[in-house]
């Protein structure tokens, strides 16, 4: 593997236990082939058994979460909290829906009446066990390759750097929770991860499969759930393509290890330069 010439290092990791819900930022965490232990584990489903999101559950965004010991702790600052497992193997199981895949789920029952008080329609807490495989799309993927129920694959990594440019041609700067990414990194130029091919994060490798795209949710303050036009709007002035936005970068772990903040990692650079 190519080394970087100059040392990239993660400044920030966040587990988002519940998708679409607020992150846990930690010093350490556990590499898994599904990402970082505990990442999207949980999600949220209507009646249908169709995923719930911020797109259409403005409340969601200002949802907290953190574990505690064995809990995984739900705060909201109007519907009180909401204490659930941190895993949820043993239960009644269900088929849920999230995009294009149809994955089993644990319900937790008990949980019902607040997120649905939340979401404002019925609504349940589910759990991806670990005997349930959702394979990553597999036009990117190689044989094996599962994800939780992120949206597309197990680990999202974004650029100090990137977002430092992007803020600088708007009239007021975003926060990177905006991107709800796992891996910050430092040390890249500006988009210079477009053209990576492979990390290296402590002893784990993993394939880049491709540059993000990005929809509303990047537009939606994680702070108030207010809804704006920025970052998307200044994004589609010149990193827009395939009426799509990229920004920051997807990757899959080809194994499993413990990644810290304060650690350095290897790149490898494709041979051409990704285009957008």
């Amino acid at each position: 593997m190519k080394v970087a010439l100059t040392p990239f290092v993660i400044t920030d990791l966040t587990v988002y236990p519940v998708k679409s819900c607020r992150g846990v930022r930690v010093s350490k965490a556990e590499l898994t082939r599904r990402g970082l232990r505990g990442d999207r584990r949980w999600m949220v489903v209507d009646r249908d058994r169709r995923f719930v999101t911020q797109r259409t559950a403005v409340e969601l965004a200002r949802i907290d979460t953190y574990f505690d010991k064995e809990s995984l702790v739900l705060t909201h600052e109007t519907f009180g909290t909401c204490e659930i497992p941190r895993e949820l193997n043993a239960g009644q199981r269900v088929a849920v829906g999230v995009w294009d895949s149809r994955v089993q789920a644990t319900v937790f029952t008990d949980a019902h009446a607040w997120i649905t008080r939340v979401v404002g329609a019925e609504a349940d807490l589910v759990f991806m066990p670990d005997d349930s495989v959702r394979p990553t799309n597999p036009k990117r993927s190689q044989a094996g390759d599962h994800v939780s129920f992120a949206d597309g694959y197990p680990l999202s990594i974004c650029n100090e750097g990137s977002l430092a440019d992007l803020n600088a041609r708007m009239p007021s700067p975003v926060p990177m929770d905006r991107f709800r990414p796992n891996v910050i990194v430092r040390g890249p130029a500006a988009f210079e991860e477009d053209t990576w091919k492979a990390i290296r994060l402590g002893t784990v490798a993993l394939r880049v499969v491709k540059v993000a795209d990005r929809c509303m949710i990047v537009a939606r303050d994680q702070t108030s759930g207010e809804l704006t036009k920025e970052p998307l709007r200044t994004l589609a002035t010149y990193r827009k393509s395939d009426n799509t936005v990229w920004f920051g970068i997807a990757a899959i772990p080809d194994g499993e290890g413990t990644i810290a903040v304060g650690e350095t990692l290897d790149v490898e650079r494709r041979l051409a330069t990704t285009s957008l």
